[in-house]
């Protein structure tokens, strides 16, 4: 396990002040490599997982929905809702 640096020792320069612990560039690189992975599950199993979760589990399914249906809200125009 690493140790935070100390008062004395040089602050990384990609990571946050006052924050110990993995720097901005592993936390992005760890992010990158997770949703990479998850795009390519749903590449090999995305429809049919989704409509297998959606028929045997419709609550995890409004679940999932809700999660991401405000991402998409503010990532497109609202101009349809005018």
């Amino acid at each position: 396990m690493a140790k935070a640096p100390s008062a004395g020792d040089p602050q990384p320069h990609d990571q946050a002040p006052g924050k110990p612990g993995r720097t901005r560039r592993a936390k992005k690189t760890l992010v990158d490599g997770f949703l990479e992975a998850i795009r390519a599950d749903f590449r090999a199993h995305g429809a049919g997982v989704i409509a297998e979760v959606r028929a045997e589990k419709p609550d995890q399914y409004l679940k999932l929905v809700l999660s991401v249906l405000p991402r998409i809200l503010m990532s497109t125009s609202t101009s349809w809702m005018h």
